[in-house]
């Protein structure tokens, strides 16, 4: 009987692990031309498209921009972030910048966490994909630099960078991709973008020795049985 005791106990710590709490709220900007942030959406506020929990979209018109369509992602938990960010962005007559950024704020990690950000899609001319942490827990804030993917495009591109960021926490993780096309009708980009944190060596090992002493100590009973 103790024994079963003991074995939901370490189930459920297990499951704590594996499971932990959602971080908060997601949000999502869209800036043409460097000023004032035309677009600035939270997750079920106005503007959102999307109903669903931890997604937000954005479909409309900014400034030039005569087409975007723009969805933020939160794939993770408060423990292991991963953000997903896509976009179809076409432009008319003068071009420009667009800036579209994605954040989330609540995380916790272990200090100087393995992060990796992948980017990869279709530019008509110029796409930069770069990421960030913030200790003070801040909404886009862009304190910290995680990756930075250089300039890519024309064409099709794709671009994988690892960093080290993260803490105690809380702290916050931003995506930023900024698209630059010349002047042109119809000039259109698309994208699909994450960051992610890479599984931690040390927690994964006792997650698996935990695991190993599980199904060794369940041989053991089916052999006395």
């Amino acid at each position: 009987m103790k024994r079963m005791v003991y074995l939901a106990v370490f189930a459920l710590l297990v499951g704590g692990m594996v499971i932990p709490q959602q971080a908060s709220a997601l949000r999502l900007s869209l800036n043409a031309g460097g000023g004032a942030v035309e677009v600035s959406l939270t997750d079920n506020g106005a503007g959102d498209a999307n109903a669903a929990l931890d997604v937000i979209t954005f479909i409309g018109a900014v400034s030039n921009w005569s087409v975007n369509v723009s969805t933020g992602v939160n794939i993770g938990t408060s423990t292991q972030p991963h953000l997903d960010l896509n976009s179809i962005n076409i432009s008319n007559g003068g071009g420009g910048t667009m800036q579209i950024m994605l954040t989330e704020t609540g995380f916790t990690t272990p200090p100087a966490f393995s992060f990796l950000a992948a980017i990869g899609g279709t530019a008509s001319n110029r796409i930069q994909y770069q990421t960030y942490w913030d200790a003070g827990n801040n909404a886009f804030a862009t304190t910290t630099p995680l990756t930075n993917s250089g300039l890519m495009g024309p064409g099709a591109f794709a671009n994988t960078r690892g960093g080290l960021g993260g803490g105690v926490g809380p702290f916050s993780v931003t995506q930023v991709v900024t698209i630059t096309h010349l002047s042109g009708n119809n000039v259109s980009s698309s994208f699909d973008a994450e960051i992610s944190t890479v599984p931690e060596p040390a927690s994964m090992l006792l997650l698996g020795s935990g695991l190993l002493g599980l199904g060794l100590w369940g041989r053991k009973m089916r052999k006395s049985a």
